[in-house]
């Protein structure tokens, strides 16, 4: 009887730890519906973008509120993620938090400075929005389609014509417009590094990563 017991007792530790070991991190969750998200929002679906980035900001939220978060989750290209997602979810204040995040010496992440003055934007603070905008500008992104509008927001910032929210709005259309045309003129593998479709930094020229196909006709 005893050695039932502890069979049955063994069995049910077992069944646990492979549960647990299947499990979703927060951040792979994360992850995963800003992939979603983001394929969505490139075919033009905006509902079910919407719904994706509010679940993915619900996993990145609970990622990086971990004591302290995961390696993972401090990843540069985890933590912007993060930030998009909580913009696009409505969600501000933690977006800037999130993005504030990345070191200083991730040079090359012009979305965090886009993100950021877009959700100072949102916010109304013209002039944390006006700071970032002019830091996304000294990155010199090859966004030929954003950094225009940008520039042209900026005018109506500084002139006093264009309000914060109207500005974040009109940028938010020529983020969209800048990465469906990217999708539309790359050409698979000519990307090196971070950009390619296996990069950390995919969502810049593609739709869904390369090695994400599982999810593209979700």
């Amino acid at each position: 009887m005893n050695k039932i017991v502890l069979l049955l007792v063994a069995l049910i530790a077992t069944v646990v730890l492979s549960l647990s070991a299947l499990a979703v991190s927060p951040v792979r969750s994360g992850e995963k519906n800003f992939e979603r998200a983001w394929k969505s929002l490139m075919t033009r679906n905006a509902d079910k973008a919407a719904q994706y980035f509010g679940t993915a900001a619900d996993a990145f939220a609970e990622a990086l509120a971990g004591d302290p978060p995961s390696r993972t989750t401090r990843f540069p290209s985890n933590l912007t993620k993060a930030g998009m997602s909580l913009y696009y979810a409505g969600r501000y204040k933690e977006s800037i938090d999130a993005l504030n995040r990345i070191p200083e010496r991730e040079k090359d992440m012009w979305e965090a400075a886009l993100y950021r003055a877009l959700s100072y934007g949102r916010l109304g603070d013209r002039e944390a929005m006006v700071r970032w905008l002019n830091i996304y500008l000294d990155l010199y992104p090859s966004q030929p389609i954003l950094s225009s509008e940008v520039q042209r927001q900026l005018d109506g910032l500084d002139s006093g014509s264009a309000a914060p929210d109207a500005a974040a709005a009109a940028l938010d259309d020529s983020a969209i417009k800048q990465f469906r045309n990217n999708v539309l003129v790359k050409q698979k593998g000519s990307l090196a590094g971070p950009e390619n479709c296996n990069g950390a930094f995919w969502w810049r020229n593609y739709r869904a990563p390369c090695t994400q196909k599982q999810f593209e006709d979700e």
